[in-house]
């Protein structure tokens, strides 16, 4: 809604991040992107090559709590067949510092 977009603008303004941090994403998102249709879009771009592979990679990664150490650990197709993402959407945040 509205008012719920409102807010969100007014907390952006009012966000004050610790110098450790080093990204703030927002909580809330209204904006929702169904992951196929984008790839689909983006066909003949090289920038997206084995992109839901990475995705499910850096995803497993966070989830398991495994630190980034520089190196990308890639995962088995069998464990990124247990990761599923719901109705394979992705969400876009307004706020992202």
């Amino acid at each position: 809604t509205d008012r719920e977009q409102d807010a969100e603008k007014d907390q952006s303004r009012q966000l004050r991040m610790s110098p450790n941090q080093h990204y703030h994403i927002a909580e809330s998102s209204q904006q929702s992107q169904n992951i196929m249709g984008w790839l689909s879009g983006l066909i003949d771009n090289p920038a997206i090559e084995n992109f839901l592979l990475r995705l499910k990679d850096h995803l497993l990664r966070c989830i398991l709590g495994h630190e980034f150490d520089g190196e990308f650990h890639e995962f088995s197709d069998e464990d990124r067949d247990h990761l599923v993402i719901v109705n394979n959407l992705m969400y876009e945040h307004s706020i992202l510092q």
